[in-house]
């Protein structure tokens, strides 16, 4: 059976809302006191704290493994972790994962590299458009009521000169030391073709709580193989018009594409925010819209695979002449 992986505005390549909620831009995983971080870490060593007198299934932290309980640890214990937590303070924890450094370090170990016989997918969303005269974003007014709309304004104008060490996306364009061989392997229309500016657009794009470009894949685009489309949620006939996304380069409307495995295929939702697809139903014409994408991809894909396997099964069977 092929394998498939399809990801929806997932943080591949870190995201600065991490920050802007506490983490240390100068040495994660350290958080700021008084920081949101900080806060929300307090109150889970609480509810850990006293998770023995908790009626059974509420708020279960599922700490057990630290020890955090009034059975294990002692009333200063706790205190001490209020001031310093060696849990939220760690890099066994999701805020260090979705870190620039962390990501960093994935792709240091080509983490994400790609195989052959995989089908990738990603959805990338944005809920941004460029402010004038910078490469900076600002959410859209029809975003005004998001939930996202003051985390999305942040991530916008994020000063990515803060982070040290500095991630190595700062410094080297999108098609690195690959070889002009090897990029004219990749589509001409995508970013892979070509030499972009280090830190594009694209970085400061955001769906609320992933920057665009960390949506897309891991690795730069010019150290794996991808190919970028749009995705119409709000035109189901997908016509073929060429349009642009943050990043510079075009894309084309795609829709039933042949399935082809070894690349990842990054598709852009505009004016969608983290929360528009998924995790929530909310039966709206655009969510309807992405779920039949989806399940038409995956059919294409069994068919794919059942064409392969009658195939073979013929030449097994078809006696030599």
């Amino acid at each position: 059976m092929p394998h498939q992986r399809k990801l929806v505005s997932s943080p591949f390549r870190g995201t600065q809302i991490v920050y802007t909620l506490g983490e240390r831009t100068d040495c994660p995983p350290a958080v700021r006191p008084f920081s949101v971080g900080s806060i929300l870490s307090t109150y889970v060593h609480v509810l850990a704290y006293i998770s023995p007198i908790l009626p059974s299934g509420a708020l279960d932290m599922q700490a057990e493994s630290r020890s955090l309980s009034f059975n294990e640890s002692s009333l200063l214990d706790l205190f001490g972790q209020m001031w310093r937590s060696n849990w939220a303070e760690s890099e066994d924890c999701a805020p260090f994962d979705v870190t620039f450094q962390a990501a960093e370090r994935r792709e240091a170990k080509l983490e994400g590299r790609l195989n052959p016989g995989t089908f990738y997918r990603s959805y990338a969303a944005c809920m941004t458009k460029k402010t004038k005269g910078s490469l900076m974003h600002v959410p859209q007014a029809q975003h005004l009521m998001s939930p996202l709309y003051l985390s999305s304004r942040s991530m916008g104008s994020f000063d990515y000169t803060s982070l040290q060490p500095p991630p190595a996306f700062l410094f080297r364009s999108d098609s690195g030391n690959i070889p002009a061989v090897e990029r004219n392997a990749f589509d001409q229309d995508g970013p892979s073709g070509r030499r972009c500016p280090s830190v594009g657009e694209e970085h400061w794009a955001n769906d609320g709580v992933v920057p665009l470009f960390s949506q897309w894949h891991p690795l730069a685009c010019g150290e794996t193989r991808c190919k970028h489309t749009t995705l119409s949620l709000d035109n189901p006939g997908f016509s073929d018009t060429a349009s642009t996304v943050p990043g510079k380069f075009k894309v084309t409307n795609a829709c039933l594409e042949e399935p082809e495995s070894g690349i990842w295929h990054v598709h852009h939702i505009d004016s969608a925010n983290h929360l528009s697809i998924v995790p929530f139903w909310f039966g709206t014409e655009r969510q309807q819209t992405f779920w039949k994408d989806l399940g038409y991809w995956l059919r294409a894909i069994e068919i794919q695979r059942s064409r392969q396997e009658n195939f073979y099964e013929t030449r097994v069977l078809v006696p030599p002449l």
